[in-house]
């Protein structure tokens, strides 16, 4: 090769770097980016329309998931301590008959696809139910004269608060209980008499007979204060 030959192509090489350096170095092996999609992070909630409630009572229990569009969703309810799941689905009932007084949690467990499910539960508790009303006495009077069953004045002032309670209390009744003492001219037969008479003050008063039970008391022993009746109150729901 003659200088000017060399010379020229020494010139060229230095042209096409000058206008493109990187057409001089070796180009890297071609690399491929690859995404994966992942699902959408899902979010399960679930909750009660109330979570205190009284032995054999039902709540309304849903659960709600963001799933993407068009994936099944099932739902696995779990009463954990008993009681029974009424439904399926994402809303269900909760039947809480047979359960004690305590805590108990309701699970759901929510499955979209593959992979494990998502769980939520939701805490319950069941109280205590009120004691049962209890009859109680609420009123008495005596008799002064021995062998009488007559209603004085002073038991029909006692009675009238009776009457007015009775007024205010539709559901409850009085147990009217007569008494006399062994002195007496045939006890049992004077202690039902009074009974009587006061029922049937009561219903005088406008208390319906319905709700005035009268009983002889047993005699048993010869004293003035057995010669009386009591007022027992029976609220609605008590057994005497």
């Amino acid at each position: 090769m003659s200088a000017n030959a060399f010379l020229a192509g020494l010139a060229l090489l230095f042209a096409i770097s000058h206008k493109n350096p990187e057409a001089l170095r070796q180009k890297p092996a071609t690399e491929t980016a690859l995404t994966l999609l992942q699902p959408a992070q899902q979010s399960l909630t679930c909750s009660a329309d109330r979570t205190s409630l009284m032995p054999g009572e039902r709540i309304n229990i849903s659960a709600r998931t963001n799933q993407n569009s068009g994936r099944t969703v099932s739902y696995r309810w779990l009463p954990n301590g008993g009681g029974n799941i009424i439904g399926s689905g994402s809303d269900v009932q909760f039947d809480t008959s047979g359960l004690g007084p305590g805590s108990y949690r309701v699970t759901v467990e929510v499955q979209t696809g593959g992979g494990n499910p998502e769980v939520c539960a939701v805490e319950l508790i069941i109280m205590a139910p009120p004691p049962p009303p209890q009859a109680t006495k609420v009123a008495s009077c005596s008799y002064l004269k021995a062998g009488s069953a007559r209603v004085g004045n002073a038991c029909k002032r006692v009675l009238d608060d009776v009457a007015l309670r009775l007024k205010d209390d539709a559901g409850a009744k009085v147990m009217v209980i007569g008494f006399a003492d062994a002195s007496e001219p045939n006890p049992s037969k004077l202690a039902a008499a009074r009974a009587a008479n006061v029922k049937k003050y009561l219903v005088e008063r406008g208390i319906s007979a319905s709700r005035v039970v009268p009983r002889a008391g047993k005699a048993t022993e010869e004293t003035s204060e057995k010669r009386m009746f009591d007022i027992i109150f029976v609220p609605e729901g008590a057994v005497y």
